[in-house]
């Protein structure tokens, strides 16, 4: 049921901007969320791209339901391409969120990114979690051998 949702969410959105109410930031994350859980990853980049394209500004939860709708739709590249984004705008995760993006980074192989992401972690002087760290680690002994670690690493 939770995975059916969201149409109803998409409904609503709509129906705000029929009545000439403007959505918040918070309306769309939802929403975004909410196609995230239905496996509807496009549909969530589409909206994320119109809060950066209209007068809002994308959060951190934002950002966070438009990365864990392309995991949940097993789409890898593009949930790392918004992961990068998070950076670029200068907006503030928190350590959920990368405790969220390094377990992705860790189902993809992408130890690198998973490394990467550890180390900011670490620079921003947030206490890494225990599932942040074994995300980390797993990701280094699993991920392919041969790959260069990415730019900046601690």
């Amino acid at each position: 049921m939770k995975g059916q949702q969201w149409q109803p969410a998409l409904s609503l959105l709509s129906q705000i901007f029929k009545t000439k109410l403007e959505p918040t930031v918070i309306s769309y994350s939802a929403v975004i969320s909410a196609c995230g859980n239905g496996r509807q990853w496009q549909r969530a980049l589409s909206l994320l791209r119109e809060i950066r394209e209209g007068k809002l500004e994308p959060t951190i939860i934002s950002y966070s339901a438009g990365i864990n709708a392309c995991w949940k739709g097993k789409h890898w590249q593009q949930a790392l391409s918004l992961l990068v984004k998070v950076f670029e705008v200068k907006v503030e995760p928190d350590y959920k969120f990368h405790e969220a993006a390094i377990a992705g980074c860790e189902k993809d192989g992408a130890w690198q990114h998973a490394l990467w992401l550890f180390c900011r972690l670490v620079q921003a002087r947030m206490e890494p979690t225990v599932a942040a760290r074994s995300a980390t680690l797993r990701a280094m002994v699993e991920g392919t051998s041969g790959g260069k670690p990415l730019e900046g690493d601690c």
